[in-house]
């Protein structure tokens, strides 16, 4: 079991906002699981399925700081990093600073981060489980993974790994009604579960920027053409919350997308007409939009 699309996206975000804002910075297994199972009323397993997952799809590191050891009792120690780049950089920073607080600490004078990991790196099996050891190997991983962000930045980025948990639990058929947990995602702090896209009113864009800032345009258009609502993404158009030439081209070529999937897993038949109109509509805008710009030239 992997649980719900919703509690790992809120899972995600609850390790994002720690990194950034928390008193800790490292969520760790030991502070954490406990913690997020209690809070989502799920299994121990289930968390770290989830976390898993969000590993495997590039929302997050999971570094395993101290190995399980049955002679001590000890059961290890991972700890939780949002992969984003300007999130890594600032913990290099802090971690920094930290490791050189941890040094003053024991020895009464301040050395760089830097001159303190030349001086420990062969010999931190000695320090193990010291305060300066721990910050030292915290600090090498955090410059690997931004290593890794940075050769690598397509995976990272929010489009890519949003459909890649979304294609996730697709598969495995674990989405437990889309809509309502996205809603949910939405709405965390709200004592009141928002529609996701609230009123089609012109002066209300509060939830659909919501939406917006959360989740890239494609991955909310994907979830209303898997509910079959075609008719309200060309509201959503029609109404200006969908207008530029560049967001009009995601909503056509997810069409097309969808269109391409086995036939009996979407269902489209029923909604072909619903379709057609959509595709036209999208071409028209397109099309209009390519006129203006050229008119004004």
């Amino acid at each position: 079991m992997i649980g719900t699309l919703a509690v790992a996206l809120e899972l995600a975000d609850f390790i994002r906002r720690e990194n950034q804002h928390g008193n800790i910075i490292y969520p760790t297994s030991t502070t954490h699981l406990n913690l997020w199972s209690s809070h989502f009323s799920i299994s121990l397993e289930i968390i770290q399925n989830i976390l898993g997952l969000l590993e495997e799809t590039h929302f997050i590191f999971i570094f395993n700081l101290g190995e399980p050891d049955e002679s001590l009792f000890s059961k290890g120690e991972s700890l939780f990093f949002f992969a984003d780049s300007t999130i890594i950089n600032d913990l290099i920073l802090k971690t920094k600073v930290r490791l050189e607080d941890a040094y003053t600490e024991v020895y009464f004078r301040r050395k760089s981060a830097f001159q303190i990991v030349q001086e420990f790196f062969t010999k931190l099996h000695s320090y193990k489980d010291s305060e300066i050891s721990r910050y030292i190997k915290i600090l090498m991983m955090l410059e690997e993974y931004l290593k890794i962000i940075d050769k690598n930045k397509s995976d990272y980025i929010d489009i890519s790994r949003q459909s890649k948990i979304f294609e996730a639990y697709d598969k495995n058929r674990l989405q437990d009604d889309l809509h309502t947990s996205i809603d949910e995602v939405l709405s965390v702090s709200d004592p009141v579960v928002e529609p996701l896209l609230g009123s089609f009113d012109e002066e209300d864009h509060s939830n659909w920027s919501k939406a917006k800032r959360k989740f890239s345009l494609e991955f909310l258009i994907r979830i209303h053409f898997r509910k079959y609502e075609f008719e309200v993404v060309k509201r959503l158009i029609q109404v200006g919350k969908i207008k530029s030439e560049q967001d009009l081209k995601i909503v056509r070529d997810t069409l097309v997308k969808v269109e391409s999937k086995d036939i009996n897993v979407y269902n489209l038949p029923k909604f072909q007409f619903e379709i057609n109109q959509l595709r036209q509509y999208c071409n028209r805008k397109i099309y209009s939009l390519r006129n203006s710009q050229t008119s004004k030239v």
